[in-house]
């Protein structure tokens, strides 16, 4: 191989690297599990969302979020309503008749749903 071919390879090589950790950095995968999302998540379903790069303290209605719920549960609701002061939210699955019955604090928030692969 000439020199000028391992260079271009090794700047391919790096750019892979550099890609796919930039990438795992702000993003991660998961399984939805449950019935509360329906229709709109099943069991099963593979979940890409976002951990990094985006303002926990400015989620927008609507918006399909993830959160710690008692230390114990990862939960991921619609967010129904934004509170200002402090900033917090309420959340609802899809499937669900109330509001989950907790308020979602910006640090209680793991991320955001990106994208479903049903």
């Amino acid at each position: 191989m000439k020199r000028a071919e391992l260079l271009v390879y090794g700047m391919m090589i790096s750019s892979i690297f550099l890609a796919h950790f930039l990438f795992f950095s702000f993003y991660s995968f998961g399984e939805s599990r449950g019935v509360s999302m329906e229709p709109y998540l099943h069991t099963g379903n593979i979940i890409l969302y976002q951990r990094e790069g985006f303002d926990r303290s400015n989620i927008a209605v609507g918006t399909v979020i993830i959160y710690q719920y008692n230390a114990t549960y990862v939960i991921c609701h619609r967010v129904i309503i934004r509170h200002s002061m402090p900033v917090c939210y309420e959340v609802q699955g899809d499937n669900c008749q109330y509001e989950d019955d907790v308020y979602v604090h910006p640090e209680d928030v793991i991320g955001v749903l990106v994208w479903v692969w049903r």
